[in-house]
This record gives C-alpha cells, structure tokens and sequence, in this order.
C-alpha cells in the first residue's frame, strides 16, 4: 500500500540523516578521546540496547531523532570531558554533525548529477541567485511535452519531450500565464523557446497559431506532463562540469540560497507585517511524510535522492543556527567562553539550553499542528485506517 511504503521510506530518510549527523559528532569525539557514553537513533524506549568499549548504542522505539551523550557535556568537573576539551576541539565536535550532513548531501547530488546528465532542474525560483561553477544556468518555467495531437497548430513542429520555456521572448511565470499569452496571440505567428536537454540548448520554433487548428480549446494542441502545470513559479535550470566537485558546489549553493530565501521571506514578512508566506516555508515532518507520499503516489523514486539530499542541508543549516540546544547555540556559548576568558557556570549553560529545547518543542509542535491542519493528514489517516480494516 502506498501510505505504508509512504511511511516506511519517510523512517529510512529521517534515520538515515539522523545516523549520518550523530555520526560526526561521534566521530569527532573518538579522535579527540571524549567517551562517548551513548549513541542513539530515535527516542523514547529503547528497543535494541548493546555496549560495546564503554559506549551504549541504542535503537529507540521513535525513530524520528537521535543523540550522542559525551562525558562532561552537562559537566564542567569530568575531567577530560567535552567541557574541558579546548575551543577548537569543541568547534570542531559540534559542527563535526553539520558537516557530515553536508558531505552526505554532496554524495547524493554528485550521484544524480551523473545520472541526469549534470543536470539538475528542480530549484523554485524564490529569490535571484547565481549558481556558482555551472556551464549554463537558465530561468524558466518548462512544459515539457508528452503528447501532440494530429492536425493541430503544433503538428509537425513541435516533438514530444521538448521543452518550452518561453513565448515571443518572454519568459512566462506559471502554466495559466502561458495559456493566457496564447490566447491573446490567435491568428498571428509566434517563436516558440524550447530547451534540448541532451545539448543543453535554447533554439526557437515559430508556430503560425490558426484558428481553424483548435481542437477542443487547445491552441497548441499539445499535452503537457501534469506535474508541469500545477507549478506557480520559474525554476532554475542548471548544467554542472562532468566532474565530482559538482555535487559539492550544488550543496553549497543550496546552503547558501536556503538562508538567503529565508531571510527575503522574513525580512518581507517583518516589513509589511504579514506572515503568511513565511509561515508557508516552513514545514515540519508532517510535510515531509506529505511530500515523500507525492513521490510515492506519482511513482518518481529517483527524486528520493535529490529530497533526501535537500534535507540533509536543511537539517545542516538548522543546527547551525545560534539557538541554545541546537550545535550552533552550544558554539556560541563557547565562543562567549572564549571571548570573556572565563567559564559560564555548568548551571547556567543547562538552564540556557533547556529553554532552548522547550522553545525548539514549541515551535515544532506549532509547525506540525500547521502541517497537519493544511494537509489535512487525520482525514487522510482515517481513511487509510477505514481501508485497511475494510471498513
């Protein structure tokens, strides 16, 4: 059934990102000989337990997190324990999870890089970026055609698996503009852009459109594939060098524009006082499950390694943000250390990151509850409940 499989695959994309995160900050730890007390994929209870060199490595029952424990992260007084280590050390442990999520990432897109022909054609437009170390970058939204009927205006010209990007030059922003921009051109020849993925070239068709040509409203007579008409937005259509350092300046570049868009989003919101697309960006795991059903429902497992990959940076990208219990804010902290050459009380710090946890708990409950009401997840729940009894 797909929302079992929708639900199995979301537990392996979550897990997966989870062990390659606590991954570097356990290895991090080993090298600088900080014991590790424990090792854990998921919360709650523990449903497979074993203790291997001083180290407890844990299943819990939840896999939707996970956690390292280290001596003396809660304790200044362990000697030899993470508080007492150095500040590089410490710099070093603590952005050693943001790391591994980004080399992961790398991984992923380098690999569907190679098997899309270095091509990568799936980033919403939200603000203006230049993609470093790209042959050719492109801003468009393409149609791509599955389907020419016989007779009509596009007969004879256009071939299936092309794609259009553009109209008489312009560059259209959603499928009902397109529409609209042939509408308004009945009667009269236009030039047509279209994209050759295999070349990565923009060459231009001209299409008489004759009113005599309609068939049953379709100027073109074209089908497009569907998912290309829901999309409200241009992407951005890179071409990537034939070489392996290309899934890491992708996965840079997605760092960087994920925290630039979401500074647009924020900054906009904060001006004109309406937070309703900034709401919109941000989704918790309830939308994950959504999204990763889509991809079931439509059959495109290979977008699996791009939406893994994308994650992984999102997750890199939170953690390294300045907030208390999150890597970033245990950074900041022990910069403050090392700035005023004195250590902040173990009292204080814990009492610092528990507010951080609670508030992180918070917002991420507010976020899931947005989710699901958006979504509507109970229903699609209930649903999938009533089948599976038969009921």
């Amino acid at each position: 059934m797909d929302f079992i499989l929708t639900i199995v695959i979301f537990i392996l994309v979550i897990s997966s990102l989870v062990l390659v995160h606590e991954f570097g900050h356990f290895i991090a730890a080993k090298i600088f000989k900080i014991p590790v007390q424990e090792f854990a994929i998921g919360f709650g209870k523990s449903i497979y337990s074993r203790n291997y060199k001083g180290t407890i490595y844990k299943i819990n029952i939840l896999p939707l997190g996970g956690y390292v424990n280290l001596e003396g992260e809660t304790d200044s007084h362990k000697f030899g324990g993470f508080r007492n280590k150095p500040f590089w050390v410490k710099f070093v442990v603590l952005t050693a999870g943001v790391f591994m999520n980004l080399l992961f990432a790398s991984l992923l897109l380098n690999i569907f890089l190679i098997l899309n022909n270095w091509q990568f054609n799936s980033i919403p437009k939200l603000i203006n970026y230049n993609f470093n170390n790209v042959e050719k970058q492109i801003e468009a939204l393409p149609l791509r055609i599955i389907d020419i009927q016989e007779g009509s205006n596009a007969d004879g010209i256009l071939e299936s698996s092309e794609l259009i990007v553009s109209l008489n030059g312009y560059y259209y922003s959603s499928f009902s503009e397109f529409k609209n921009l042939l509408l308004q051109n009945i009667g009269k020849e236009i030039s047509i852009g279209l994209i050759n993925l295999d070349k990565f070239d923009i060459y231009t068709k001209r299409i008489l459109l004759d009113k005599e040509k309609i068939i049953n409203d379709g100027v073109l007579g074209v089908k497009f594939s569907s998912s290309n008409t829901l999309v409200d937005n241009k992407i951005f259509i890179l071409k990537y060098p034939a070489n392996f350092l290309s899934g890491f300046n992708l996965t840079v570049d997605i760092f960087v524009f994920q925290a630039k868009a979401l500074w647009s989003i924020l900054s906009n919101a904060f001006e004109t006082g309406e937070f309703t697309e900034a709401t919109e960006a941000v989704g918790g795991l309830p939308a994950i499950t959504n999204q990763v059903g889509q991809i079931v429902t439509f059959k495109v497992f290979e977008v699996l390694i791009p939406f893994t990959a994308f994650i992984s940076i999102s997750l890199a990208f939170i953690n390294i943000l300045p907030i208390p219990a999150l890597d970033g804010g245990q950074l900041l902290i022990y910069s403050i250390e090392t700035l005023i050459r004195k250590k902040i009380p173990d009292k204080v710090i814990n009492y610092v990151n528990l507010a951080g946890f609670t508030f992180l708990l918070f917002l991420g409950l507010l976020v899931n509850i947005k989710d699901i009401i958006k979504l509507d997840l109970l229903k699609s729940l209930f649903n999938f409940i009533n089948s599976f009894f038969g009921r």
